[in-house]
């Protein structure tokens, strides 16, 4: 598929939760609200170079795109004539909190990080709920995420790992 994409037209009509996934917070340019996805690959980095893994109180509930979903979802989007709601969001197919997110991160790399639950202070503006609601994607795109938060940061590991990004 080769197309040109307008990023003003994509932003206005896409708007897309956690994304994690190898190399997405280094590769997905002009993705809306990235940053909740960067936690993915924090902890993830920090569990593999067996750093501790530092949070608030972690009970802050978030849904997790892997990167592969979303460019499904980009392509599907490109090649669709009608018409797209507007926002068109995209998101994980299950909710986590942080803590949990952490736990699966430091079993899946078999790291001995130990999850700091307080050491951070609370964020300021930081909901405590933040989920997408994929109904428009499902409907205008026939689109779902196809992989677990569990598959994506397994893949997201071994990215770091197979890249020699970890010590």
């Amino acid at each position: 598929l080769q197309t040109s994409i307008d990023v003003g037209q994509l932003r206005r009509y896409l708007a897309v939760g956690g994304v994690e996934g190898a190399g997405a917070v280094q590769h997905a340019v002009g993705v809306a609200k990235l940053g909740l996805g960067a936690t993915a690959f924090l902890d993830a980095h920090r569990a593999i170079e067996g750093l501790p893994i530092e949070m608030s109180a972690g009970s802050q509930v978030r849904d997790y795109l892997y990167i592969e979903d979303a460019v499904d979802a980009v392509l599907a989007m490109l090649e669709t004539d009608g018409p797209m709601p507007s926002p068109l969001n995209l998101a994980g197919p299950q909710t986590h909190t942080l803590r949990e997110l952490a736990e699966l991160v430091v079993d899946l790399s078999d790291s001995s990080s130990p999850i700091a639950i307080g050491a951070k202070p609370p964020n300021q503006g930081d909901r405590q709920i933040f989920l997408g609601d994929i109904s428009g994607a499902r409907h205008a795109l026939g689109w779902r995420p196809r992989h677990s938060l569990a598959e994506g940061l397994a893949a997201t590991i071994d990215w770091y790992r197979s890249t020699g990004r970890t010590k």
